[in-house]
């Protein structure tokens, strides 16, 4: 699916990233992704689904985040939580990341234009429904 299509379907806010891994020769970047609001795919408003994905982005042409962030992205344990994800164009993605670690939160951006992405259920899903 294009990046467009992955925005479109799944709805990444309050999901942590577990795991980042990018390989420039490759033109791959990998996440790994606790998500927890995935009504979006489903189109009903009082589901949230969550479950582990791994989300595969290939053919990377541009991998961007801020620099003083490096060691946030990359760490063995993050703690990162998507506030945001737009669209720039059909094969670019914008994540709004915050980092709650001491002694202050940080909040950085990823840009991520791709020509593909793929995601692979890591965990089973589970569904909960809410009455509001």
């Amino acid at each position: 699916m294009t990046v467009k299509d992955f925005a479109d379907k799944y709805f990444l806010h309050d999901s942590g990233i577990e795991e980042i891994e990018y390989d420039a020769a490759k033109k791959s970047l990998v996440l790994k992704i606790d998500s927890c609001h995935w009504w979006a795919i489903y189109g009903k408003p009082n589901e949230m689904i969550i479950g582990v994905i791994r989300v595969t982005f290939t053919d990377v042409s541009r991998f961007e985040y801020d620099a003083d962030a490096a060691n946030r992205i990359f760490a063995a344990e993050l703690n990162n939580e998507i506030f945001d994800s737009d669209v720039e164009d059909r094969d670019t993605l914008i994540l709004t990341i915050g980092d709650y670690l001491p002694p202050e939160d940080v909040f950085y951006r990823l840009t991520i234009c791709a020509a593909c992405v793929e995601v692979k259920e890591l965990a089973e899903l589970e569904r909960f429904i809410f009455d509001y």
